[in-house]
């Protein structure tokens, strides 16, 4: 059974996908203080995959502040953390690949929202 034209693509971006990701990933574990990161900063479009989380804000909606308890958080922070998940998102991912801290939410007063409606994010760790 041949593979049709149609699926060509789709294979290829996969496959290149698959190959980066993992010598990204080794690249993100060998990383020291030697050689300086290729980011400093990510910039998240928000979506359901980048919410870091903004309801305990002064002015997130309250009728939302059930994700500022258990079990939210519990799996991988410990603790709530005002995400719709218990554990990291896909932005977290990906800046632990790229040896980066977590994001901070939108709305928290580390943000840098200086560049307009995008988000562009202060990284720091989130111990802090």
């Amino acid at each position: 059974m041949a593979i049709s034209f149609m699926r060509l693509p789709f294979i290829f971006t996969f496959i290149i996908t698959i190959f980066s990701s993992s010598s990204l990933n080794a690249k993100a574990t060998t990383h020291d203080d030697r050689h300086p990161r290729p980011f400093n900063t990510i910039y998240a479009f928000g979506d359901s995959y980048t919410d870091t989380g903004n309801t305990r804000s002064n002015t997130g909606p309250n009728g939302f502040m059930f994700v500022s308890n258990l079990p939210y958080g519990r799996t991988f922070f410990h603790r709530p953390t005002n995400r719709y998940s218990d554990g990291r998102l896909v932005i977290d991912f990906v800046a632990q690949a790229l040896s980066l801290p977590f994001l901070s939410p939108y709305l928290d007063q580390k943000a840098d929202r200086s560049s307009g409606q995008l988000c562009r994010c202060r990284l720091h760790s989130h111990n802090s």
